[in-house]
């Protein structure tokens, strides 16, 4: 079921195929940027706090950034390449990876265009690129880093590969706990005859009773945002009550 895309037809096709039972209803709650909340608590970033503190949209404040344009000017194609950037450079994405990315995706774009695009975000969100030298640098020393809930991941190597593992595991690792910290808590609260199906990356599938649904969905919504303690970026979850799951996105 990860492997099922989101947004492409035959994707939508596919997910319509997961239906509710007769009687029931499909609560399907969603986590928003949930990696990127997670690496603007470690960086304390201002501009990323600030954006997320006050609703703004991050991918569009990003390709403003980049592109030197107001909000309102930003184009479809520039906020597609910010946001490219903003779910890849933490994980040490190359402008070689990004060209490529952007590609794949239809948007044109040579390397060196990706190469400043990169050097670009990072003036920025200065603090994504102190947090990110600091993990590694932690990484090298110590054979380790933790995630938000104490949890380890072990280095092996000391190369490029090595450090970006260092940066990505306390982003991850953060995240699939907050995710899974949250889902036993759904669990716990559910009404009789309402069951988690699955968990498909930051996204809980609940099966329930069509006439509990509503209130299903408040529940899980008002769980899945609670941050836990020390967070300092506010969660927002979008929470839908549906038929089958295409319709969920």
């Amino acid at each position: 079921m990860q492997q099922i895309p989101a947004r492409s037809e035959l994707g939508k096709k596919l997910r319509s195929a997961f239906v509710a039972e007769p009687g029931n209803k499909l609560v399907v709650a969603d986590y928003g940027q949930m990696e990127l909340r997670v690496l603007a608590h470690y960086t304390q970033d201002s501009s990323l706090l600030e954006a997320y503190q006050n609703g703004v949209d991050l991918h569009t404040l990003t390709a403003s950034q980049v592109f030197g344009k107001q909000e309102s000017e930003v184009t479809k194609a520039e906020r597609s390449i910010a946001k490219t950037i903003n779910f890849g450079v933490a994980y040490g994405i190359t402008p070689r990876g990004l060209f490529n990315q952007l590609s794949s995706a239809g948007i044109e774009a040579n390397e060196s265009q990706c190469e400043k695009f990169i050097r670009d975000y990072f003036k920025t969100y200065k603090g994504v690129r102190r947090w990110l030298d600091n993990t590694e640098r932690t990484a090298r020393t110590q054979g380790y880093v933790t995630n938000l809930f104490g949890r380890r991941r072990r280095l092996v190597g000391r190369d490029s590969r090595a450090a970006r593992q260092a940066c990505n595991f306390p982003i991850q690792g953060t995240a699939a706990d907050i995710c899974k910290e949250a889902m036993v808590k759904v669990h716990e609260s559910l009404p009789s005859g309402a069951h988690i199906i699955a968990q498909v990356h930051d996204e809980l599938i609940i099966e329930c009773l069509a006439e509990d649904a509503d209130f299903v969905r408040a529940m899980v919504k008002e769980i899945m945002e609670r941050a836990p303690e020390g967070f300092t970026v506010p969660l927002e979850v979008d929470a839908k009550v549906v038929d089958n799951w295409s319709e969920a996105k």
